[in-house]
């Protein structure tokens, strides 16, 4: 996906790859319909970058990330929508 404006990636399924080096500030799941749905986030590396569990419907979880990331991928996104904000 292309970046303009506010510099934000919307991953809406599992695989999304945010490719290169990236500095993310925000990552914010909305949306997840059940609770135990997962997001999980790795590096290239294969190693988690952030994760979350939601604990119900209408789960969100917002978290300030400030980090490098080389190819972040979505590897598992249960329910709703992935919002990664990058500087």
């Amino acid at each position: 996906m292309a970046f303009t404006g506010q510099r934000v990636k919307r991953s809406v399924t599992e695989g999304d790859v945010l490719s290169g080096i990236t500095q993310v500030s925000t990552i914010e799941w909305v949306g997840a319909t059940t609770a135990g749905h997962q997001c999980v986030l790795t590096d290239e590396n294969g190693d988690n970058v952030w994760e979350s569990v939601a604990d119900g419907q209408y789960f969100k979880d917002v978290h300030a990330h400030f980090d490098w990331v080389r190819d972040l991928t979505v590897t598992t996104l249960d329910s709703g929508t992935l919002y990664v904000y990058i500087l």
